[in-house]
């Protein structure tokens, strides 16, 4: 199942974290572990990355994208809510000037980010 594969996928890398893994390590594209869990949904391992071991929230891709941006445009709200509650800058842009709140869908999404205190 669906949740059983996060679920493995979460403990292999608490087990790595807890090894002594770089939170901060990215790969070819600037991605590091945390934009990645926020990009296919991950809220427990972004849960570990952000509040327990302390990653770098506003790290950005080469493109410039932030964990919060892919969270926002995916529309994964309890962890763009998390990232948020993790210090994450609602006002950060990517070289094209594109904040998260360009990057959001919904209605709740753009209300949350109204909330931390992004304009639109």
């Amino acid at each position: 199942s669906a949740d059983g594969a996060a679920g493995f996928i979460f403990e292999i890398q608490q087990g790595m974290v807890d090894r002594g893994a770089d939170v901060e390590a990215a790969d070819d594209f600037g991605r590091t572990a945390l934009t990645w869990a926020c990009q296919n949904g991950h809220l427990d391992c972004a849960r570990l990355l952000a509040v327990e071991k302390g990653a770098d929230v506003d790290a950005a891709s080469e493109r410039g994208v932030t964990a919060l941006m892919f969270a926002c445009g995916l529309d994964h709200l309890e962890i763009a809510r998390l990232l948020l509650g993790a210090g994450a800058d609602v006002h950060k842009a990517d070289p094209d000037g594109n904040t998260a709140m360009d990057a959001a869908e919904s209605d709740e999404m753009k209300q949350l980010l109204r909330e931390a205190g992004a304009r639109g």
